[in-house]
């Protein structure tokens, strides 16, 4: 009985290494797959910002060669990566200066890609986007008038002054 018991013993002690190796296993296979799922995750974080940046530099070289609605695409791009006010600060900048150089020497623009329109939609957006900044207010209630649509010009105004005052800048 005693030698039963010791051979009881030693198998039990073999069962409970095997279970230590297996438990010590599993930990690391975890571990392993814990700093791959991490390594994932990083390289991923690198490529949006290295996505990101290509499209900025993109946009920038598009607005130094005067392609400026070829900016905007740029730069919208790089603002659905990382939604930056700056951005967007950019994307009027480069409908400004396309709209600038559409008009004549009497005002008018000639602009057959649409691109006023398409700067009126970007303002409302950007307004519903940020509706504290008063700069995307006036260039809305700027084009507006240019185009004689009154009612529209003071329909913003006033909205740009009630959100001014909410945010308290009101200008």
């Amino acid at each position: 009985s005693e030698f039963v018991r010791r051979i009881a013993l030693k198998e039990a002690d073999k069962v409970i290494k095997k279970m230590k190796i297996k438990k010590g296993l599993s930990s690391a296979v975890f571990v392993i797959l814990l700093i791959f799922a991490w390594g994932i995750t990083i390289i991923g974080s690198l490529s949006k910002n290295a996505k990101y940046n290509n499209y900025i530099k993109l946009a920038e070289d598009s607005v130094d060669k005067q392609l400026y609605l070829q900016s905007i695409e740029y730069y919208e791009k790089a603002y659905e990566i990382k939604s930056k006010k700056k951005v967007y600060k950019e994307i009027l900048a480069s409908y400004d200066s396309y709209l600038e150089e559409l008009q004549t020497e009497d005002g008018e623009i000639i602009d057959p890609a649409g691109a006023e329109t398409k700067c009126l939609e970007f303002l409302e957006k950007a307004v519903s986007i940020y509706p504290e900044d008063s700069e995307y207010w006036t260039r809305l209630i700027e084009l507006n008038i240019k185009e004689e649509n009154y009612n529209n010009a003071y329909l913003y105004a006033k909205k740009g002054k009630r959100r001014s005052r909410k945010s308290g800048t009101a200008d």
